[in-house]
């Protein structure tokens, strides 16, 4: 049996800096960006972030798939559901978050969220994954 776990460091260090790094980036130079002109440097901010966030993404679904791979395609499909749900209830709560914290501001709220939902379960994952999957905890599929 191989030892699964040696993907998750590989989704870590992108993890931090690009989606912490670049978002806070991202929303410090909207709030800096003097109205009327435009300013490149929060695109390139939200561009690295994403690309971040695609190879964490990526690294998590294949562990994912490879400790379940009998329910391969529901591990997909419910990893693109959640992330899904992220991305639509966010803009019902950023305006009143950039009104009352302001842009620039709500970047640790945006880099708190982070740490707590990616982060630091990734890091979890790297800890206790290889002894949760022995002890039956998880479902596991024959590897």
């Amino acid at each position: 049996m191989r030892c699964l776990n040696v993907r998750i460091p590989v989704g870590i260090p992108p993890q931090s800096p690009t989606d912490r790094q670049w978002s806070l980036l991202f929303l410090v130079q909207t709030q800096n960006s003097p109205a009327g002109s435009w300013n490149v440097t929060p695109i390139v901010g939200v561009a690295i972030a994403a690309f971040g966030n695609q190879v964490v993404t990526t690294v998590l679904i294949t562990y994912a798939v490879d400790t379940n791979h009998t329910e391969a395609a529901s591990v997909g499909v419910f990893i693109t559901f959640v992330r899904q749900i992220w991305g639509f209830i966010g803009p019902f709560w950023f305006p009143d978050m950039f009104d009352n914290v302001g842009v620039a501001k709500s970047a640790g709220v945006a880099a708190a969220l982070l740490v707590g939902v990616s982060l630091l379960p990734t890091m979890l994952l790297q800890w206790r994954g290889q002894a949760w999957r022995r002890t039956g905890k998880v479902v596991v599929g024959a590897v």
